[in-house]
């Protein structure tokens, strides 16, 4: 209509929050800017706001006739249902255009086609695929700062503003800009918000502006989900090609990752049976070739999977368990090649590893995951998923596995002491025997330690008790060994500490009377019994501390969830997983 570009300070995008001191100003641009001035969404107004508006354009016109008033107003309503245009009607004639009569679909999409410059989007079928990764492979090739900045939940267009104006503009002009878009509750203010940034590089909805230089690059990342598909509900998505992934591409698997090599040499050494008379180390030079290295992971990774949802994040998991679980395996004393007469036994109990990859890994996500898919299928009557059956229970394990300890040594998980591996049973059998023969040249009290030791790893867990249970999570961290503990709020000190800070008294205080094995044990009874009273540990939630510990030696995220309004879940279960996590955190 004018004939020349409108620039980005000509616009004036109304809320429901515009106040009538934005509106005034805006109006005497109108008269004294000599330049066309657009209101948008003059919908959106106050009542009170469209009833100022007439007076003031009177005054203006009978005050200063030399001025020309130049507006065009832009809204998605009928302009007879708006108080501010049917009151500018009595005094100015309107012209009034359908958007069908500006722009061809066609013409339209051409045009805001050209204004797209410099963005993409990324979307996928699932999450997991690559998308992150993605984009940070493109900041690496085209040697730009990667500036990740996610936005989700309750849209904010003034913390939104605020936080993209810390950015620094020069920083940005040589960066890459990665829009995060998670799960948002009003995706009708997302689409407006990501129209304007992305077409006019600039947008204020509220009494914050935010502006994006031109020259940096845009990627706009879309989350997954099987319930909304948020590109089909934002404008900007009609007018953009996405790069889209529909399933894992093996071709970016990173087979010289030196985690990816550890792992990979151990399932070789598995899978051909050398790994019984030959170890492992992490520093290993030897170097396994790419198709070597990808069939094996393949192999073993995909077993009792769905190829139609597996995901690089599922990937990703078992590569850190299995190298967390390996490095254990390479550095325990108990599985030493040249300490073995049994060489089966490191075949055996790695094999019982690999069995319990699922149990390691994701197996609850996954239960829960594939009922929703097949609930979203069409034409099928699916039974909504129950919460319980998502749960890591007991008799669901894997008859035998085991974990390592913060010393190194194997904690060995079995449902009844038959399902322990022969091998295993005839080590611990001449290891008795190598005990009773040396039994001469030892005290009674050491022999005693070493033998309780002994049954301690091969003991009956459906006959142990809640201290048992306890004294094994002990095990896989040094609080209660060393540590001085508040027997009321169970916060560890150093062993000398006479006070607690928490509770501010010195009764509460509790160690080991001395370092000795002995006193060690009868100092973790004592804890065990003080929590006994809130919190009593069972044999499935003892298998659910050890896969919590599992994860977090792995540096994997662990969310821990329980019903609301129990503060047992806050306070001794807490304590008890405490023992297992207090080493890594």
């Amino acid at each position: 209509m004018v004939k020349r570009p409108i620039r980005v300070h000509q616009l004036f995008y109304c809320t429901k929050r515009t106040s009538w001191v934005e509106i005034r100003a805006f109006v005497y641009r109108c008269f004294f800017s000599k330049k066309y001035q657009v209101l948008i969404r003059p919908d959106l107004l106050s009542l009170v706001i469209q009833d100022k508006f007439l007076p003031l354009l009177n005054s203006l016109i009978e005050n200063h006739p030399m001025y020309h008033f130049q507006l065009g107003i832009i809204t998605t309503r009928t302009a007879s249902h708006i108080q501010l245009i049917n009151a500018i009607k009595t005094r100015i004639n309107i012209s009034i255009l359908q958007d069908q009569k500006l722009l061809s679909k066609d013409d339209l999409a051409a045009q805001v086609q050209n204004m797209l410059h410099q963005c993409t989007i990324v979307t996928s079928r699932l999450s997991g695929l690559g998308k992150s990764q993605f984009i940070t492979k493109e900041s690496h090739r085209l040697g730009k700062q990667l500036i990740k900045f996610p936005i989700g939940g309750d849209i904010k267009s003034d913390e939104i503003a605020s936080r993209l104006r810390i950015l620094h503009e020069k920083s940005l002009q040589t960066s890459i800009l990665h829009i995060d878009i998670g799960h948002v509750e009003d995706v009708y203010a997302l689409d407006e918000l990501l129209y304007c940034l992305i077409l006019f590089r600039s947008f204020c909805f509220g009494q914050s502006a935010a502006y994006i230089p031109e020259e940096a690059l845009i990627y706009i990342e879309l989350a997954s989900s099987p319930y909304i598909k948020i590109n089909q509900r934002l404008m900007i998505c009609q007018y953009l090609t996405p790069t889209h992934f529909d399933k894992v591409n093996w071709d970016e698997l990173d087979c010289d990752s030196p985690m990816i090599q550890f792992v990979t040499k151990y399932l070789n050494a598995i899978d051909t049976g050398t790994i019984a008379r030959k170890g492992i180390q992490v520093n290993d030079a030897k170097v396994i070739d790419r198709a070597t290295c990808m069939t094996s992971i393949q192999k073993h990774f995909l077993q009792r999977k769905n190829l139609e949802f597996v995901t690089w994040t599922q990937l990703s998991v078992f590569i850190a368990v299995y190298h967390s679980l390996f490095n254990g395996f390479s550095i325990c004393g108990f599985f030493f090649v040249e300490l073995l007469d049994q060489p089966q036994l490191r075949l055996d109990m790695l094999q019982a590893l690999l069995r319990s990859s699922d149990q390691f890994t994701s197996v609850s996500v996954e239960k829960v995951r594939t009922q929703q898919r097949e609930s979203l299928r069409d034409g099928t009557e699916i039974q909504q998923p129950e919460l319980t059956d998502a749960i890591v229970r007991w008799e669901n394990t894997q008859p035998f596995t085991l974990v390592f300890t913060a010393t190194h040594e194997p904690l060995f998980v079995y449902k009844t002491t038959v399902d322990i591996p022969e091998s295993l049973r005839n080590y611990f059998t001449h290891f008795q025997q190598a005990i009773s023969q040396q039994s001469t040249r030892k005290t009674s009290e050491k022999h005693e330690l070493v033998n309780h030791n002994r049954e301690n790893m091969l003991t009956d867990y459906n006959r142990l008790s809640h201290v048992d249970f306890f004294h094994k999570l002990a095990l896989l961290s040094h609080k209660y060994f060393n540590k001085a503990v508040c027997t009321k709020c169970f916060k560890q000190y150093p062993y000398e500490t006479q006070q607690c800070t928490r509770c501010h008294t010195s009764e509460s205080m509790a160690r080991p009377e001395t370092l000795d094995a002995s006193d060690v044990l009868v100092f973790q009874i004592n804890i065990a019994t003080l929590i006994e009273a809130e919190y009593v540990l069972t044999p499935d939630n003892y298998v659910k501390m050890l896969l919590i510990y599992m994860r977090i030696q792995s540096n994997l995220p662990v969310l821990i969830m329980g019903e609301t309004g129990k503060p047992l879940m806050s306070n001794a279960a807490d304590r008890s997983i405490e023992s297992c996590v207090q080493r890594q955190i």
